[in-house]
């Protein structure tokens, strides 16, 4: 606006006395009183490009108060004032100059509302696309966990079939057991984690229905800290986990099968653990199958690289060890 000032008084005179002590206090209450008028319009609704000529007269009206004002304090008529060429060149260049001001702030305004506009529809676009990724993890993660093996539940209730036969109280146990499984796996697919608690009991009735269903010798140890207990883990993992130890991790030798399950702590993370005492992975032996593959995808959805799932030889058997980052839990 100083620029847009100087300007027009160095158009207008040549007489540095007139140029600083009458021609810019002028121009400046013009384009002050334009500029006023048009940031007041352009904040407005919307209303017709017409009304932007109200920077116009304002300036106008500015111009005359402005030159009326000076000739008052330097004792001056009005009538000659108002006469001198200058003058009129300014008084004909006020509404154009007021004018130029509107039209320049509501070009502004205008491409600061586009801006806007576009700012709220890209942070629209951005939110909605979070919200599909969400709904897209979260369908995952229900289709992941709702992979329970069908052939575990045809075989527990074919040898419920024949137990009934012939040993009804093994068959009333059996059935207690597979009560007690649903009860708290059921719950588990509509949540995205549970207590690690519930999780060790799932994995207790587990082995319970198994030992009963297969008729051998299974043991399960637990090494959680009670305190660590009420950590929230993703449901199913550690059951994966024993599943692993049971399909693959049978000692060779028919002897008991020992799981141990144990919980502690590497720097940041928690650390879980399935341990049993098979023979251990050989070269190319137990890849992990479909259970693992699904729950390391359960783990990077919901934690990313923060996650981890691997396995180890343990000597003898194999060790599975999951890593979670603590503060995420």
């Amino acid at each position: 606006m100083l620029g847009m000032a100087a300007l027009v008084v160095v158009l207008v005179t040549r007489n540095p006395r007139v140029a600083f002590g009458q021609a810019l206090p002028t121009v400046l209450a013009m384009l002050m009183a334009g500029g006023a008028t048009a940031s007041v319009l352009v904040r407005r609704a919307a209303h017709p490009v017409w009304v932007m000529l109200l920077p116009a007269f304002a300036a106008w009206l500015a111009t005359i108060g402005t030159i009326a004002f000076l000739a008052t304090i330097h004792g001056r008529a009005f009538g000659p004032v108002f006469a001198r060429p200058v003058v009129e060149r300014g008084l004909m260049g006020a509404p154009l100059l007021g004018a130029l001001v509107g039209a320049s702030l509501l070009l502004l305004e205008r491409s600061r509302q586009r801006e806007l506009v576009a700012y709220a529809r890209e942070a629209m676009a951005a939110a909605s696309q979070q919200q599909l990724q969400r709904e897209k993890m979260q369908a995952q993660l229900q289709l992941l966990q709702a992979q329970v093996e069908p052939h575990f539940l045809y075989n527990t209730l074919a040898n419920l079939r024949q137990l009934v036969r012939l040993d009804s109280e093994r068959a009333l146990a059996m059935l207690d057991h597979l009560i007690r499984y649903f009860k708290l796996v059921l719950p588990s697919f509509h949540v995205e984690r549970q207590a690690l608690a519930d999780e060790l009991a799932l994995v207790q009735t587990y082995l319970e229905l198994l030992r009963e269903r297969m008729d051998r010798p299974m043991r399960l140890s637990i090494d959680v800290p009670r305190a660590w207990q009420s950590l929230p883990v993703p449901p199913g993992a550690l059951l994966c986990l024993v599943e692993n130890a049971v399909k693959h991790g049978r000692p060779d030798d028919g002897s008991e099968l020992h799981v141990r399950v144990s919980a502690g702590r590497d720097g940041a993370q928690l650390r879980l653990a399935v341990r049993d005492n098979g023979a251990g992975p050989g070269p190319g032996a137990r890849p992990g199958g479909t259970g693992l593959a699904n729950l390391r995808e359960r783990l990077r959805l919901q934690y990313g690289d923060a996650a981890s799932l691997q396995l180890h030889a343990a000597r003898p058997g194999c060790e599975a060890v999951i890593h979670l980052p603590v503060e995420a839990t």
